[in-house]
């Protein structure tokens, strides 16, 4: 599968499963615990194939970037997630959106992509306001501001 086909098959995994994870939490049918360890499992997938689908078209150099930035939301993550230190759904999500978010702005930085640079400071924002916005719902705050936006920009790209 191409790259802005995965990118669209993941916008629409993030945007319903993200709707009905908010939902399932509410009705107590899944746990916060067992949702934010599934979400964040979902999200290394993700990155991972989408990174993937896009095959070598990268300079090396943001390949790199790529898997530094992972191997750091995933060291982060995890730890947070074995209680280490504080943290929730809200948290998960802002680090991912702060950490992908930097990454695609140095992406769009390095390639002279505009897109890729309103993106990334655009998730950038997101991150830095989400757990303090959206620590209530951070599972519906997710499918929309990842979710939309991905969706968005993987059919704009078609």
């Amino acid at each position: 599968m191409a790259g802005e086909q995965t990118r669209m098959l993941w916008a629409l995994v993030y945007l319903l499963g993200l709707i009905a994870t908010h939902y399932s939490v509410g009705q107590s049918t899944l746990s916060m615990m067992w949702a934010t360890w599934i979400w964040f499992v979902l999200l290394v997938v993700s990155s991972w194939s989408i990174g993937k689908s896009y095959g070598m078209k990268w300079p090396a150099g943001i390949q790199t970037l790529w898997m530094s930035i992972m191997g750091t939301f995933i060291v982060l993550a995890v730890t947070m997630l074995l209680n280490l230190w504080a943290g929730n759904a809200a948290v998960l999500f802002a680090l991912y959106l702060l950490l992908n978010g930097a990454g695609a702005w140095a992406t769009g930085f390095e390639m002279k992509n505009g897109g890729w640079l309103g993106m990334g400071v655009m998730m950038v924002v997101f991150g830095l306001v989400f757990p303090g916005w959206f620590s209530g719902v951070p599972f519906l705050a997710a499918a929309l501001v990842m979710g939309v936006p991905m969706l968005l920009s993987s059919w704009k790209m078609k």
